[in-house]
């Protein structure tokens, strides 16, 4: 009876620590609670070592995962081409199985909501435990989760569909013919995983739940492979540019073939053999299709007429006025005097409406041992009289062709004698540089031009091509390049 008493009542005993409290129940005081006091001051030590240690591991934890989503991005970021982003995705994969995370696949897509699609890049788990890359298209469409997955993408909300039994076959036979999955046992249940970003998603299939852990880790995991998609759109709209601009460059080459062709077959294909001239010619453009260019004609009394110019520029605008020149020489060549070709030619140009497009030239008439020269914005003619060795330089300033046909162009005549040497020449010759950027310069082409004025037209060409290229030590050429040498025999 006395012990029944008793029971009907009990004593709780406290004693506190920093973090909560120990407690024990009696039917009676107990005398030595001091005891329990002294457990309490032990297990707040045990509770503190318990704490730093849990937040030990989550920093751990915290630090395996950052270290994950950088090697993700680090992947994502190396990408050069839209072909790398099943590596990345591949590399998500292997980053998840490390943190835990066993999918059985897992990936990126992209949604095309006007035809209820996805482009994908997943990485599949075969039950050997491998892995393999797959890219395809998957229509949303043939089954409720397919259609569920675009439903939830249009609110952006998580989707975790699971399939079970017989629902898992009906899934995989709308998947199968799209997409190369591996087929699933039908006795354990799949658990869906889909996570939204603005233009897709990112998705995995697990054999259990995702622990919230893991979907934290997914979470993470979408924020940088939104980042990754949109570099994998950057480098999708980069490349179709280059294949834009790389179609519009061979164009533009092909164009510019063929108007190198035209104008190389505009050049005298041959040099004319006369008995009283020996005669070479040079030309080096400094773009596919130059402005430079020279011509002959010789009449049925055997007057050599010699054009040579340098239209405004390079290219295709430069092709087109040479061009133009070339057929406006040949109509006029046998004009009197080389003044009047010019003049007549400045007419018709201007006429044509070329905004500013010109051309220089000089036009040289051989009638026996006389020279008759006009020019119209070209450099100094050169000429050799063999008698003394010295070299005269002939100037005839005038505004190009096309730019005041009015103007009255002068002209000049020398009676030459045998082995008296021309030189004729565009400006490229002159305006070569150096690298301390320096011109060759008039005076260094009289110089070299008269070393080597009593050796044939060839070897004169030659001397100054080879001194040109030794100044430039290597420097692009600039301009066209055109010399032409004429021996008087």
């Amino acid at each position: 009876h006395g012990i029944a008493e008793m029971r009907k009542k009990q004593v709780v005993h406290y004693a506190f620590f920093s973090h909560g409290f120990l407690h024990f129940s009696h039917y009676k005081p107990v005398a030595e609670v001091e005891v329990l006091k002294r457990f309490a001051q032990i297990f707040d030590q045990t509770y503190t070592r318990f704490l730093d240690l849990q937040k030990a591991e989550a920093q751990a934890r915290e630090a395996q995962i950052e270290a994950a989503l950088e090697r993700v991005r680090g992947r994502a970021m190396a990408m050069h081409s839209s072909e790398d982003l099943s590596d990345t995705v591949n590399a998500f994969f292997k980053e998840l199985k490390k943190l835990g995370v066993m999918p059985i696949r897992c990936g990126v897509a992209e949604i095309d909501e006007k035809t209820r699609s996805w482009t994908l890049a997943v990485t599949n788990a075969t039950r050997q435990g491998k892995s393999f890359e797959i890219l395809g298209d998957v229509k949303q469409l043939g089954h409720p989760i397919l259609e569920r997955i675009f439903e939830h993408w249009e609110r952006q909300q998580e989707y975790f569909p699971v399939l079970k039994g017989a629902d898992i076959k009906p899934y995989y036979q709308v998947l199968k013919p799209q997409l190369a999955v591996r087929d699933f046992p039908e006795d354990a249940a799949h658990y869906g995983n889909y996570f939204y970003f603005k233009e897709g998603f990112v998705f995995a299939w697990t054999e259990e739940a995702l622990s919230e852990d893991a979907l934290r880790i997914f979470r993470r995991f979408t924020s940088v492979l939104s980042l990754t998609y949109q570099r994998y759109m950057d480098l999708k709209e980069l490349e179709a540019k280059n294949a834009e601009l790389e179609f519009e460059n061979q164009r533009k080459a092909n164009e510019l073939e063929e108007a190198r062709q035209l104008q190389l077959a505009m050049l005298p294909k041959s040099t004319p053999q006369l008995p009283n001239l020996e005669i070479a010619a040079f030309m080096q453009t400094a773009t596919e299709v130059g402005g430079d260019y020279y011509d002959y004609s010789v009449s049925a009394g055997g007057t050599l007429t010699i054009a040579i110019g340098d239209a405004t520029g390079h290219g295709l605008k430069a092709g087109t006025i040479v061009a133009s020149s070339k057929s406006l020489f040949k109509a006029l060549a046998d004009q009197p005097n080389p003044s009047l070709i010019l003049k007549k030619m400045s007419l018709a140009l201007k006429s044509m409406g070329f905004t500013r497009m010109f051309m220089a030239m000089t036009v040289a008439k051989f009638s026996g041992h006389r020279l008759t020269l006009s020019a119209a914005g070209m450099p100094f003619t050169l000429v050799n009289h063999s008698e003394t060795g010295k070299t005269e330089q002939i100037i005839l300033k005038a505004p190009p062709l096309g730019s005041f046909p009015g103007f009255q162009h002068g002209q000049e005549t020398l009676n030459l004698k045998p082995r008296d040497t021309i030189l004729l020449l565009s400006d490229g010759l002159d305006e070569t540089f150096n690298t301390r950027e320096e011109l060759f310069g008039e005076e260094r082409i009289m110089d070299l031009f008269t070393e080597v004025a009593h050796e044939e037209p060839n070897r004169i060409i030659e001397h100054l091509l080879d001194a040109a290229k030794s100044w430039a030590n290597g420097q692009a050429q600039r301009d066209d390049v055109t010399i032409m040498a004429i021996k008087m025999k």
